[in-house]
């Protein structure tokens, strides 16, 4: 019997895994993010501050690197890349991250918001594509499965574009009442066996 009941606890687990949720507001995304979470807001950085080809970040347990091919770029208060067009890489490497989020869209070489996209892929392979007229564009990704990495890439018509972001969030998504539900059944099983 236990061993049935701890079968259908690892099924029905695996059964909400899969690609990332997408939030496009900040209020719907923490709702989904467990207390805890980093914030990083760039504020203590000023413009060019910083142009290596990757930087390191970390608060309590949560930790990651941003990379670009030609170098990272700081703003005033948001973070970028050296050259127009490359992709800013963030790869997580503290705790399993399962939130993450933030404000991204396109800028100039002076950081003056310009029409365009900025595709976001995760390593899990959720890509989302958004349309940037303001720093307000905001989206947050919620998954059950650790998320490894995720890219960011500026897309425009025009003949430059960096991708530019600021607000990050990097936490674990609230456990679902029935994922709770379902480890508490198992743990019960357990000790009534005992």
């Amino acid at each position: 019997m236990q061993r049935l009941m701890v079968g259908a606890l690892v099924l029905a687990i695996a059964s909400v895994a899969g690609a990332a949720q997408v939030y496009d507001t900040e209020a719907g995304f923490l709702g989904q993010v467990a207390a805890g979470y980093y914030l990083e807001d760039f504020d203590e950085f000023f413009e060019g501050q910083v142009t290596d080809p990757s930087y390191d970040f970390a608060e309590g347990d949560w930790a990651y690197t941003t990379s670009a091919p030609n170098g990272l770029y700081s703003g005033p208060g948001v973070w970028s890349v050296n050259t127009a067009f490359d992709p800013l890489t963030i790869d997580f490497t503290g705790a399993p991250v399962t939130a993450v989020g933030g404000n991204m869209w396109v800028t100039d070489i002076s950081f003056a918001t310009i029409p365009g996209e900025i595709t976001v892929e995760l390593a899990d392979g959720t890509v989302e594509t958004i349309p940037t007229s303001d720093p307000g564009n905001f989206r947050g990704f919620v998954a059950d499965d650790p998320i490894a990495s995720m890219t960011i890439t500026p897309v425009t018509g025009g003949e430059n574009g960096w991708p530019t972001l600021d607000n990050f969030y990097v936490g674990a998504k609230v456990p679902e009442p029935a994922t709770i539900a379902l480890l508490a059944l198992g743990g019960l099983a357990v000790i009534r066996r005992r």
